[in-house]
């Protein structure tokens, strides 16, 4: 009985995993389904995380550049944005705000302003909507012209319209702070109401102040770029190596099954010619048997002349 060594050999190479239960077959392909997906959730993770960073950068820049081409503010979405760069309008052990929308504004906050609308009618209706407590950002001048951010915390009602008196929250004592008094009524006069500031954000303030700084706009948009470009150009680099890979394990594979497919052959046409020279064997056997018949037969022997 003939045995084939190589059939042999394969089988006592095929790896562990053709061995297992379909259960446990079941199990790996689950778990390399999870692995894929934890890779695949880190990838879409890692885009997010900087294509989110590259929107906040150019939000930065472009609230930058418009503030600095209109008098320090950013108009977005209809409202101002301004940075607030002075300590008035921080706590005090004197003021009491608990009762006001916006409590504080730390310096190097960022305002979100509501400005004052430039139709007559709304104008009025917006100026008679004040009240005490709410912060307005406008306009006065001591010596020079100032953009000024404080609290109203009198409102005068007069013919045409109002007396606004503001003041900072940051006092030294009870009265220990200066006034500003805005009449509503005046058309060309340099003190007046530019809005009114609807909401406050430090972080963002921050962040706007450091990129109006050499320093921190190389560190915080120059330099991340760069890494994140370096980044992709490490992902593409990293997919082409893939896809070299995958050809040449194809290629492989395609020279390999070539070469199996040549040894099958070989190993067809040895069975075909072992099988034809059997069968000339017993070919060329049949044909001496019948060429002599009286070899080996027991009546010829016996009728053999006895030798005297």
């Amino acid at each position: 009985m003939a045995v084939n060594l190589e059939e042999t050999a394969s089988e006592e190479t095929k790896p562990a995993s053709a061995e297992q239960t379909p259960v446990e077959q079941t199990a790996t392909k689950l778990d390399d389904k999870k692995t894929f997906n934890w890779k695949k959730i880190g990838k879409i993770a890692i885009d997010v995380i900087i294509y989110v960073f590259i929107a906040i950068c150019m939000f930065g820049v472009i609230v930058t550049i418009s503030s600095a081409n209109s008098d320090g503010a950013a108009n977005i979405f209809g409202h101002q944005m301004r940075l607030v760069q002075s300590p008035s309008m921080e706590k005090s052990e004197f003021t009491d705000t608990s009762a006001y929308d916006i409590k504080d504004i730390p310096t190097l906050s960022v305002v979100f302003i509501q400005t004052v609308p430039e139709n007559e009618t709304e104008r009025t209706k917006w100026y008679d909507s004040l009240k005490e407590g709410d912060v307005l950002t406008f306009k006065f001048t001591y010596t020079k012209q100032e953009t000024i951010t404080h609290r109203l915390t009198k409102k005068t009602p007069i013919e045409g319209g109002w007396l606004l008196e503001l003041e900072g929250d940051n006092k030294t004592s009870q009265d220990g702070a200066l006034t500003q008094i805005i009449n509503t009524t005046l058309k060309n006069s340099t003190n007046y109401v530019i809005g009114k500031v609807v909401g406050v954000n430090y972080p963002m303030g921050l962040f706007i102040y450091a990129l109006k700084q050499p320093v921190g706009l190389i560190f915080i948009v120059i330099v991340p770029c760069l890494v994140i470009i370096a980044f992709e150009v490490f992902k593409i680099l990293s997919v082409l190596n893939e896809d070299k890979k995958a050809k040449a394990l194809i290629a492989q594979q395609q020279q390999q099954e070539e070469i199996d497919k040549q040894q099958s052959e070989i190993e067809e046409l040895k069975r075909q010619l072992a099988a034809m020279q059997n069968l000339n064997l017993k070919q060329t056997v049949s044909e001496e048997t019948k060429l002599d018949p009286t070899e080996n037969s027991p009546v010829a022997e016996e009728t053999k002349p006895d030798n005297v």
